[in-house]
């Protein structure tokens, strides 16, 4: 849907849906050899839905290069009923990319959540839940991020691992992935201000409270 191929970048919400019948797809991506060093690329307050099938290559975001912000996203879909495809991915890291700062994302129901093969990746306050494969790599300076229900993959000493770790949505059969008022898996989990005031809200714009943060990208403020 987005392909991008320059510097300073800013793509902020958006919904997002990719179709793929036998080919390959993804929502947003960085393409290698376009992007300059120092760069600054940000994605913000998307929500990017897979319907795919077929072993090809589909993920929400496939990134290649630069110096990029992911936060505040949720991402769901990129799955076929088949363990044996890891083509279907929520954010892909690769190639040429230097280093990427990922806070407060939510990745849902894909056949892998975040997947890294290449650069500094910095994962703080992120869900990965109910995918095949929650999270792959080698994560640097990372914490506070959840992996469930049964997974216990998330990278940090203060993340949230399964087994038995829950987060209850809003609507999850419906694709609502709002953090409900009576979660206790995800809400006051998460480490404020990550990104050194890059962001202070959430995915809906509401301010996130200051003392405690939760992991994912809506912040259930009913509560607070």
């Amino acid at each position: 849907a987005i392909d991008i191929r320059t510097d300073y970048v800013r793509i902020e919400n958006l919904q997002i849906s990719t179709t793929q019948n036998l080919n390959h797809g993804n929502c947003i991506q960085i393409r290698e050899y376009y992007i300059n060093t120092p760069s600054e690329i940000r994605i913000n307050g998307n929500i990017m839905k897979g319907i795919v099938s077929g072993n090809y290559y589909n993920f929400a975001m496939s990134i290649s290069d630069g110096t990029v912000y992911i936060y505040n996203n949720i991402i769901y879909g990129f799955f076929i009923d088949n363990i044996y495809d890891i083509y279907k991915m929520g954010i892909y890291f690769e190639s040429q990319l230097e280093t990427a700062y990922v806070y407060n994302n939510t990745i849902y129901g894909c056949q892998n959540g975040f997947y890294q093969v290449a650069g500094t990746v910095i994962l703080i306050n992120n869900i990965s839940y109910n995918n095949i494969i929650n999270y792959v790599g080698t994560f640097v300076a990372s914490n506070y991020n959840l992996s469930g229900p049964q997974q216990a993959n998330a990278p940090g000493l203060n993340s949230r691992n399964g087994p038995d770790m829950f987060v209850t949505f809003i609507n999850e059969a419906n694709n609502n992935f709002h953090i409900s008022p009576n979660d206790i898996g995800a809400r006051n989990y998460g480490i404020p201000n990550p990104g050194t005031g890059l962001f202070l809200d959430d995915i809906d714009g509401e301010i996130r409270r200051q003392l405690t943060w939760d992991i994912g990208a809506d912040e259930t403020l009913a509560c607070s």
